[in-house]
């Protein structure tokens, strides 16, 4: 005895036993396949997990390559503040330095290392810790 389904689609037959159970017909498609139980669902999450991996390791390579220049400031040191404030570095501390933004003057300002925007050793050329510094004398 065959049977159809209520909003009259015939390929939805089923099969009705001598026991009273139902069952699909030979040869009827599985109507319920899911996008998760395909090949190329697997092959997206792959892609996006080797994604993920290769951003998280360019990413540490940059925060490891900031924090290497931040401890190696030394005194004398010309650096940018990311506040943009221009100075040479006269005392240092493990988490703070000190600037003199003036020679001229007895002025002081003191920063947390990570305010570190660039740095110019002495008289040579400088050196971005995050490669965001921008030259404001060009403009």
């Amino acid at each position: 005895m065959k049977a159809y389904a209520a909003d009259g689609d015939s390929a939805a037959t089923t099969t009705t036993t001598t026991a009273g159970t139902t069952q699909p017909a030979k040869g009827a498609a599985k109507k319920n396949a899911s996008f998760f139980d395909s090949p190329l669902m697997l092959v997206a999450l792959g892609a996006v997990w080797i994604w993920l991996i290769y951003s998280m390791r360019k990413n540490k390579k940059k925060q490891k390559a900031a924090k290497e220049k931040l401890s190696n400031i030394k005194k004398g040191d010309k650096v940018v503040t990311i506040g943009r404030i221009h100075g040479e570095i006269v005392k240092l501390t493990d988490t703070t330095f000190t600037i003199k933004p003036d020679k001229k003057s007895d002025f002081t300002l003191t920063f947390d290392r990570s305010a570190v925007m660039s740095i110019n050793e002495g008289k040579g050329g400088s050196e971005d810790t995050e490669g965001v510094a921008e030259k404001i004398e060009e403009k």
